[in-house]
């Protein structure tokens, strides 16, 4: 360490490198390195292990290489990129551009507009530690509150985790985890088979199309259904609601219920466990072992139009149901 300007290459074990301050250019080679770069514009790479590395302050260039790495930046504009296996990336304060590689990645970006790109597997953006609710779309890139001011999030990040606080997290048109945390969130999918994940709070709940997994978390949660395509009718193409409990509630209430708009907007009638009669608008369900499955009938042929698994042994009746 010194407060000149160093160029430092560790050895093929583990090593632990304190580069000071100064424009450092550090490599820790194989094993499983810990380097802090300390003050100065510092290029570092990890090299091939499980290596922690903290740029420090200053504008820093970290690569971390093969490995399950934990990379940080600091307070200055950082680039890091974490390489292939499962890595860790905190960029801190700045405008940070944070690269995930290959690997399932969690990013946080931190204060400062920054640009999140998860490369190769299943990566994470969070925002667990944003001091305010965020907004983050995935589908139109708009994201703003909190952290997320100004961040730029790649299409290759699948699944984002929410503050403590009411955020509204929104999907695309692929398969995305959506984890609220705390607050009353606002989760909606978008396409593909989505994972929603209230948290904390009263949250409201959409998956969209596709066949969706919806779990409310605490608090009395609204799973929202506004068409009848948002979910199918065989065990592969419909919801399951994963959790529901008494003060949670099926929001079906901007489904015409007949399918007829020349009557309005018609609301379902709930039958029980009574078979469908051939009138339309009918809303059933049948239970067996901890499973209970709705189905909704909008024409009157008898069949199915829309049904939504509960697990956990829940059996619905009017008022799970706003209709």
């Amino acid at each position: 360490m010194s407060n000149g300007s160093d160029v430092i290459i560790g050895t093929p074990g583990d090593d632990i490198i304190d580069a000071g301050n100064g424009n450092d250019v550090v490599s820790g080679g194989a094993g499983d390195d810990t380097i802090d770069g300390g003050n100065g514009f510092d290029v570092i790479t990890g090299g091939a292990g499980d290596d922690v590395i903290d740029g420090s302050e200053g504008f820093d260039v970290i690569d971390g290489g093969s490995g399950a790495d934990w990379l940080r930046g600091g307070n200055a504009n950082d680039v890091i990129t974490g390489g292939a296996d499962r890595d860790r990336i905190a960029g801190g304060n700045g405008a940070d551009a944070l690269d995930g590689g290959a690997g399932n990645d969690l990013l946080r970006g931190g204060a400062g507009a920054d640009i999140l790109s998860g490369g190769d597997g299943i990566d994470i953006a969070s925002y667990a530690e944003s001091d305010a609710a965020v907004s983050i779309n995935l589908a139109t890139h708009v994201n703003h509150g909190g952290s997320a001011n100004g961040d730029v999030i790649a299409g290759d990040i699948e699944t984002i985790h929410g503050s403590r606080f009411g955020d509204t997290l929104t999907g695309d048109a692929g398969d995305n985890i959506l984890r609220g945390l705390g607050g009353d969130d606002t989760l909606t999918g978008g396409g593909g088979a989505d994972r929603l994940v209230g948290g904390g709070g009263a949250d409201r709940i959409e998956g969209g199309t596709g066949a969706d997994t919806l779990i409310g978390g605490s608090g009395a949660d609204s799973f929202v259904y506004t068409s009848a395509g948002d979910t199918g009718t065989t065990l592969a193409t419909r919801d399951v609601i994963v959790d529901l409990s008494d003060g949670d509630r099926i929001d079906l209430g901007a489904i015409d219920a007949d399918g007829n708009a020349g009557n309005g907007d018609t609301a379902f009638s709930f039958i029980g466990d009574a078979a469908f009669s051939g009138q339309a608008g009918e809303l059933r369900f049948d239970a067996a072992g901890g499973l209970a499955v709705i189905s909704a009938d909008i024409d009157g042929d008898g069949q199915a139009d829309l049904s939504i698994a509960l697990l956990g042994g829940h059996i619905p009746v009017a008022g799970d149901f706003v209709l």
